[in-house]
Formats: structure tokens, C-alpha cells, sequence
């Protein structure tokens, strides 16, 4: 079972990655979803939610190429 901690990051990441993309249908904010999903990425790694090998096994190559 996952940490207070991680859960309470985790769920902190979903919210600004959702709220980030959910802007982005407001012209006025320029960024792109891909950059958005990064950010929630690095997001994921600088709180400690996941470890950089558990990073890694998350990526899914096929949607990349």
C-alpha cells in the first residue's frame, strides 16, 4: 500500500496536470498537452511518488512512435 505521502503527491500531480490541460482550451494559455504530461511526469519523480526505474516501465513506446 502506498504512503500517505505518495498518495496525497500523487493525487497533487493528477489535480495541476488535469487543471493544466483543462486550461489549454482557454486560448490565452500556451502550452501543449505533451509538455503538460512531462511536467506531471517530472512532477511524479521530484516528489518521490516514483522511482526513476518505475519511470522508465511507465513509458509506453508505442504511443511515443
Amino acid at each position: 500500500m502506498a504512503s500517505d505521502y505518495a498518495l496525497a503527491a500523487a493525487t497533487f500531480v493528477f489535480l495541476v496536470t488535469y487543471v493544466l490541460i483543462s486550461l489549454r482550451t482557454v486560448r490565452r494559455f500556451p502550452i501543449e498537452r505533451p509538455a503538460v504530461a512531462m511536467l506531471g511526469g517530472a512532477l511524479m519523480l521530484v516528489l518521490g511518488v516514483l522511482t526513476p526505474a518505475q519511470a522508465l516501465l511507465a513509458i509506453n513506446l508505442d504511443v511515443i512512435v
